[in-house]
């Protein structure tokens, strides 16, 4: 019998607009700095003309979003049969994606397997 498993998280916030230059300009650099990092010639705001920077940054719209609340809900064959859950582990490693396995190992701790 086939079954769904899931987990979904919901989030409750209310979006923040950042409309200072310099605090969103701040965020790119830190942004492109962490993306950068592995690169061998690694690449930073300085390297562009300043105009370009302030051109990109007002087709730009930065926001946060403060956590007001998060609700986590799950079902992982809880409601199976240990052997139904056990075809359930199975067929989702024998899928060989990297989701398929983690929602594999993900049944198997919530059922204590």
């Amino acid at each position: 019998m086939p079954t769904w498993n899931y987990q979904s998280i919901h989030i409750q916030s209310k979006i923040e607009l950042i409309e200072d230059t310099d605090k969103l300009k701040w965020i790119l650099e830190t942004m492109t700095a962490q993306q950068e990092v592995v690169s061998d010639n690694p690449w930073s705001l300085e390297d562009a003309p300043a105009a370009y920077i302030d051109a990109m940054c007002r087709g730009i719209i930065g926001f946060k979003l403060p956590i007001d609340s998060i609700q986590a809900q799950f079902k992982l064959s809880q409601n199976k049969t240990a052997e139904n859950i056990a075809g359930v582990i199975t067929d989702l490693e024998k899928l060989n994606t990297n989701d398929a396995a983690a929602m594999a190992i993900k049944v198997a701790e919530c059922n204590h397997r």
